[in-house]
């Protein structure tokens, strides 16, 4: 069992990534496929996140904000991956990149 995390890819540019967690390999990508923005992307991959990564709940993984209902930033968040830390990426950051 581990997490994994899923990425869709349209026109060569990451269009969405998700995280499905603790399922087996096999689990995770039927699981993946469940979901319509993966059976309709260009491509899409599958990573297994390990084990030493941060889940720091409902932060931004690049300016630390709450992102959390009632924050003014819960709609408009994306799942957020960088090498130590797994949470969220508020919409001000999502403008920057």
């Amino acid at each position: 069992m581990a997490d994994w995390k899923i990425t869709t890819y349209r026109e060569e540019q990451v269009a969405v990534m998700f995280t499905i967690e603790n399922r087996t390999e096999r689990e995770a990508a039927k699981e993946a496929m469940m979901w319509l923005e993966v059976r309709t992307a260009d491509d899409w991959t599958m990573t297994e996140l390990p084990g030493d990564i941060e889940d720091i709940g409902e932060r931004c993984t690049h300016c630390g904000c709450d992102c959390s209902f009632g924050s003014g930033r819960f709609v408009d968040r994306v799942s957020s991956f960088t090498a130590s830390m797994r949470g969220y990426l508020c919409p001000e950051c999502q403008e920057i990149e």
